[in-house]
């Protein structure tokens, strides 16, 4: 086994060898099922209670492995934590782009205004042009994205160190494993779309503010 805890704790025979062993043939202790979707381990478990006659009962692994399942919460905190973060790295990011993207053209948005180009069409201009630039940006991480991680799927990474042995202490094995759920990357693609969508509000409000004597001069 690849966890030294279950080597020391556990032996794996064929389930004839241990009735043999306990002198109770066609008899188990426990059932194991593998659920292939996770996600409907609560619907299911409400169906074999139903089922199930007295006093047998069924268990979940989270009322067997209360502390991996603390555990994962915490983790998980800490995901949406980082998360938070990178979303601000990213919003500052697009938003300082943005800015500076305006105030290069700000002597030509005066000129356009100038010219009898109204600010209502500059803004729908520069609407339009922040949304493009917005969608083709998340297509190009998606594109970008997706090979990754369905390589990291097949080959996901394995810890070492103390966080190795930390993840061996709660009976995981030390991997870091990879989704490549297509939900996630649609999520994701879209909450930096509207990130960026709403970092093109301040060329519009730029626009509106504009004097074009002032920014001719810039």
């Amino acid at each position: 086994l690849p966890l030294p805890q279950l080597n020391n704790s556990a032996v794996l025979m064929s389930l004839s060898r241990v009735q043999y062993i306990y002198m109770a043939p066609g008899r188990v202790t426990a059932l194991v099922m593998m659920l292939d979707h996770p996600d409907e381990m609560a619907r299911i478990k409400t169906e074999l209670l139903r089922h199930v006659p007295a006093p047998l009962t069924v268990i979940d692994w989270q009322e067997m492995m209360p502390e991996l399942k603390q555990y994962i919460q915490i983790d998980n905190a800490s995901g949406l934590i980082m998360l938070a973060i990178l979303y601000m790295v990213i919003a500052f990011g697009v938003f300082g782009t943005v800015m500076m993207m305006t105030a290069e053209r700000e002597r030509e948005f005066g000129i356009l205004n100038a010219l009898g180009m109204k600010k209502t069409r500059l803004m729908a201009v520069s609407a339009v042009e922040s949304v493009m630039v917005s969608f083709i940006g998340a297509l190009a991480g998606l594109a970008l994205g997706i090979p990754l991680a369905l390589y990291y799927v097949e080959h996901p990474i394995r810890l070492s160190g103390d966080l190795a042995a930390a993840y061996e202490t709660l009976g995981i094995e030390p991997v870091m494993s990879f989704s490549a759920r297509p939900d996630m990357f649609g999520a994701q693609a879209l909450v930096v779309f509207v990130i960026a969508v709403f970092c093109a509000l301040y060329p519009l409000f730029f626009i509106r503010r504009m004097r074009a004597s002032t920014a001719i001069r810039h």
